[in-house]
């Protein structure tokens, strides 16, 4: 069975439209080894944040930014660890009286919730750092907060160590797809399909690729 499998494969690597998928592929790989070591885009100017979660380092002492994401868990309604695409950062829920709207938000807003924060990116005291997280050397004193989303009691916990069954998973794909490698799986796949029309529009013409890219 295979060997037939390999030889329609070999036949079909020898047509034009193989010879271009040959090329499309080692283009790819040539490009997504590169853009490992590439710094994330700027953000789109669509959206309210200045950063991503995590993006955060060191180098951004005392600047003031401005985060969305999800709750990942809290703690002692002290601290509150946000979750975006691209990692997590700690955030210090402020205790003092003035900032009372703040802390009623950040600490009764349920985990998973969205929540969009402003404030200033400092260090974590000594001895607290948390050398796992690439954001474990800082923390965000926050100074404003808004709920953008409420999130209602979910069927399974949202953290990647949580095992859940296949069935469970399809049943609430919208769910599912807020996981690490589901994200990390979507951006890929965008990815390799933008390259692939760039490859095609740039070599034969944007007819010729809008119809090779039919066929995937």
């Amino acid at each position: 069975m295979f060997s037939s499998w390999f030889k329609r494969l070999d036949r079909g690597l020898a047509t034009p439209a193989g010879r271009i998928a040959q090329l499309i592929c080692g283009s790819l790989s040539r490009s997504l080894v590169l853009s490992a070591h590439r710094r994330v885009p700027e953000l789109s100017s669509f959206v309210a944040r200045t950063n991503t979660c995590g993006e955060l380092r060191s180098s951004h002492l005392g600047q003031e930014v401005t985060l969305c994401g999800w709750i990942q868990y809290r703690r002692q309604n002290l601290f509150l660890v946000l979750r975006d695409f691209q990692g997590l950062v700690q955030v210090v829920i402020p205790q003092d009286e003035s900032a009372a709207s703040v802390k009623k938000i950040l600490c009764e807003a349920p985990v998973e919730s969205v929540v969009q924060v402003t404030g200033t990116v400092i260090s974590r005291p000594p001895g607290q750092e948390n050398p796992k997280m690439p954001t474990g050397e800082i923390e965000i004193k926050v100074k404003t907060a808004e709920l953008l989303n409420s999130c209602k009691k979910l069927p399974f916990e949202m953290k990647d160590f949580v095992k859940k069954t296949e069935a469970l998973r399809l049943q609430y794909r919208y769910l599912d797809l807020r996981s690490f490698q589901m994200q990390y799986n979507l951006r890929l796949r965008s990815q390799m399909v933008t390259k692939m029309r760039e490859y095609l529009c740039n070599l034969h013409g944007k007819g010729d690729a809008c119809v090779f890219l039919g066929a995937f």
